[in-house]
């Protein structure tokens, strides 16, 4: 199987623990973005673009953006973000102050980050994060069929013998084998399936030996 990019390995990490309500918007925490993304790729870094007077902030004379940049190897990925209130509404370039602008960048930051996978969903305003399956090619996911298909059929398989097992001396009564295939059925975790497939007077026996029942 092919190595995973960026995006596939970022896009499939569930942010939805990490996402904050801003008015009537969501957004991932930065903090958590930040630190997830670190984890696995320590050489990321962010730029905070400067206008040509040294500001950190972009203006039209109305109103203001930041422009930052995440980069993760050789790949940078520029936000544009507009300096909003909490209901996603410019705010005027009179009434800016420092936090309104610090707030915008680390949304930038966040943002740039989504364009490589991370919280990428919550942007789409979808709930869930990108399944790993949506990267699979058509060969990748028919052999991860089979082999799914090859496990379920051993484990049926392993719950028919037992059955057998079970019917079959519960039928001659043999109680202390019966016992230790309750135990192997029940340390195996397919007690329910056992149980739902033996015949009634293996229960009834079962119950009447007072054995620790498979159900």
């Amino acid at each position: 199987m092919k190595n995973k990019s960026v995006f596939e390995t970022l896009s499939v990490i569930d942010v939805s623990a990490y996402t904050k309500k801003k008015g009537r918007f969501n957004y991932v925490s930065w903090v958590f973005a930040w630190t997830e993304v670190k984890k696995k790729y320590p050489d990321m870094n962010s730029t905070v673009y400067e206008n040509a007077d040294g500001w950190n902030y972009h203006h039209d004379g109305k109103t203001a953006w930041v422009k930052v940049g995440v980069t993760i190897g050789e790949l940078e990925h520029i936000e544009y973000y507009p300096v909003t209130n909490n209901s996603n509404q410019a705010i005027a370039l009179e009434k800016l102050n420092s936090f309104d602008v610090n707030t915008a960048i680390q949304r930038a930051i966040t943002k740039s980050i989504a364009r490589f996978g991370c919280g990428l969903n919550v942007f789409a305003g979808e709930d869930l994060p990108l399944n790993e399956d949506d990267f699979l090619t058509d060969e990748e996911l028919q052999a991860k069929a089979d082999v799914e298909a090859e496990e379920q059929a051993k484990k049926q398989d392993l719950i028919n013998n037992y059955i057998h097992k079970i019917d079959a001396n519960c039928a001659q009564e043999e109680t202390g084998e019966v016992k230790t295939l309750l135990n192997e059925v029940i340390e195996a975790g397919i007690r329910s399936d056992v149980w739902s497939g033996v015949n009634q007077p293996t229960k009834d026996f079962i119950n009447a030996m007072g054995a620790k029942k498979v159900a």
